[in-house]
């Protein structure tokens, strides 16, 4: 990962999780975010997820979202997990990868 994929997925989820999270943990210009290194951080993104109807499910080669909000079960992303990273930056691109579409379905409407 990069310093700038850090930073920019970091604020993203960040916004995600809104009002006093983000004022207690935003700072852009410095490296205090944790959700690409902490299970504590990235977990809070995925519980969020789930409040809002989403589900996410993995196994050894992949990391999904699913959509319950409408009674069904959609997929609304698969990613398979690359090799050269660990599990918690796989999810953490996972979690930047579906914020990044629920964003432009929000702007959609």
């Amino acid at each position: 990962m990069t310093d700038r994929e850090i930073i920019e997925g970091n604020a993203l989820i960040a916004a995600f999780l809104n009002k006093e999270l983000y004022d207690k943990w935003i700072d852009l210009n410095n490296k205090n975010l944790k959700f690409h290194s902490s299970w504590d951080w990235l977990m809070s993104a995925i519980e969020r997820m789930k409040l809002m109807g989403y589900c996410y499910t993995s196994d050894p080669w992949s990391h999904e979202i699913i959509e319950y909000i409408s009674g069904d079960e959609k997929q609304i992303g698969y990613f398979e997990k690359d090799s050269e990273y660990t599990e918690i930056e796989n999810l953490f691109y996972t979690v930047v990868d579906f914020i990044k579409w629920y964003n432009r379905q929000s702007n959609k409407k």
